[in-house]
């Protein structure tokens, strides 16, 4: 069935050096923690697939906070389903 992720993740202010892509979060290293989690195989829970995805973002040394939505699409016509999760270092 048709899933959509909502990442939104927090990071240290500075620490960025302009031009250098080795300073910053990618996008592809989310989508790549994504694809990674999925992979791991059938999951019963969206909660589950939220924390592991959560837990690959905060594992990038700037990360500070990250918020997680999963959300089935196809389970009610018109209606998502799903679970937010918030988590942070520390």
């Amino acid at each position: 069935q048709r899933v959509r992720f909502t990442v939104e993740l927090s990071v240290t202010p500075g620490g960025h050096r302009p031009g250098d892509l080795s300073s910053v979060v990618s996008y592809d290293d989310i989508i790549g923690g994504i694809k990674d989690s999925i992979a791991e195989g059938h999951v019963l829970l969206t909660e589950t697939i939220a924390e592991r995805i959560a837990e690959h973002c905060l594992s990038h040394r700037r990360a500070v906070e990250v918020r997680v939505v999963v959300e089935k699409l196809d389970r009610i016509p018109g209606a998502a389903l799903g679970c937010e999760i918030v988590r942070s270092k520390g």
